[in-house]
């Protein structure tokens, strides 16, 4: 699954096996292929598919959903689960400016998570 797009995308897309697929849901790097061409897509069978998350059908349990892939995905071991006191932490959006300045001066790495809720 790819969130970014443009280089990055085509990066994915050429690492994909005979017969993969890449779920693309956002373009936060840009909507081009990085110059890629249509070359996996007719040599290795791949096939890229657009995941609409703005205008999801109502009456979806959406929740549902990412549970499970959520769960398949923590199980097989592709991704592990962001958890406090593992140097993961939660933010508040009011947060984020001293978090990422601190990030960009190597003070502090990890992941963190934006909840937009959260004072």
């Amino acid at each position: 699954m790819d969130a970014v797009g443009d280089k990055v995308l085509a990066n994915a897309l050429s690492q994909l096996r005979y017969g993969g697929a890449a779920a693309v849901c956002g373009l936060a790097g840009g909507a081009g292929l990085g110059g890629a061409t249509v070359a996996p897509f007719i040599l290795r069978g791949v096939s890229m598919t657009g995941v609409d998350s703005v205008f999801y059908p109502p009456g979806r349990p959406r929740e549902a959903l990412y549970a499970r892939f959520a769960e398949k995905l923590v199980s097989s071991g592709k991704l592990d689960m962001i958890s406090p006191g593992s140097g993961d932490s939660v933010l508040g959006l009011e947060e984020v400016p001293e978090a990422a300045d601190k990030m960009l001066k190597g003070k502090i790495q990890g992941r963190y998570v934006v909840d937009v809720r959260k004072k």
